[in-house]
């Protein structure tokens, strides 16, 4: 954990914007992990908003009291999207809570031709455990602030994106090659672990999505989403320069 994730109802009492009380495992983590004292400094991630600082002013009875003392860094919701042919749980458990930590906007489960069907059913995608992945996720990140909307569908959905990319082997075109405007939001559609049909990736071009060859290898599914947000970051921060 990078830094302590606030919520709004957090706020110890509604004149005061500033000062949010913890009574739960992030305040057992700040006592028992950070072994933190009155006065100690944290990074923060409000929710929805941005990264600011703020300190402990009360420890008492397994609660923890923090004040805001510094100006919000806003940050603006992720333009990553990403569409993901169900896969196993472990790897869709990975796929939420680290791509939450490199900068997904919105995660969008679909059952593929080749995904097994129970994984519909899987703990992972019942909000009570996906939301706690998320907000692990952006624990970790100390860079994002918004939770990325989760969408689940039992069919293969349609979908319209002014820039889009699905994964293919067979494709002659990397990351490098996409000519992608960091400033849009971009989709990148990854298949499930035993791949696209041909049926499918017929499907993924006529919603207008361009094939993107990725590496050489055959990777994981959950190994192919880092490795892409990774080249993404680093073609982001070169067109930046």
């Amino acid at each position: 954990m990078n830094s302590i994730l606030l919520f709004e109802h957090d706020l110890l009492n509604s004149h005061s914007d500033s000062v949010y009380r913890l009574q739960d495992k992030r305040a057992a983590h700040i006592t028992q992990h950070l072994k933190a004292k009155v006065g100690d400094e944290f990074t923060i991630t409000l929710e929805g908003m941005g990264l600011t600082r703020a300190r402990a002013i009360r420890i008492e009875n397994e609660q923890v009291d923090l004040e805001v003392y510094s100006d919000i860094q806003k940050v603006a919701p992720s333009p990553i999207h990403v569409m993901i042919g169900l896969s196993r749980p472990p790897t869709l458990k990975k796929i939420i809570e680290h791509g939450t930590t490199m900068g997904v906007g919105k995660f969008h489960f679909f059952k593929a031709a080749l995904s097994d069907k129970s994984y519909l059913q899987s703990k992972v995608l019942k909000p009570e455990l996906y939301e706690k992945l998320l907000n692990l996720g952006l624990s970790q990140s100390r860079a994002y602030a918004h939770r990325p909307e989760v969408v689940i569908d039992p069919a293969f959905p349609q979908l319209q994106y002014q820039q889009g990319f699905y994964l293919d082997q067979e494709s002659e075109i990397s990351l490098c090659d996409a000519e992608i405007d960091f400033q849009k939001e971009v989709l990148f559609a990854f298949g499930p672990e035993r791949g696209w049909t041909l049926g499918e990736k017929e499907k993924l071009k006529n919603n207008g999505l361009q094939g993107l060859n990725l590496a050489p290898t055959t990777l994981r599914v959950e190994h192919a989403l880092f490795a892409l947000l990774g080249q993404y970051h680093l073609l982001k921060k070169i067109s930046d320069l």
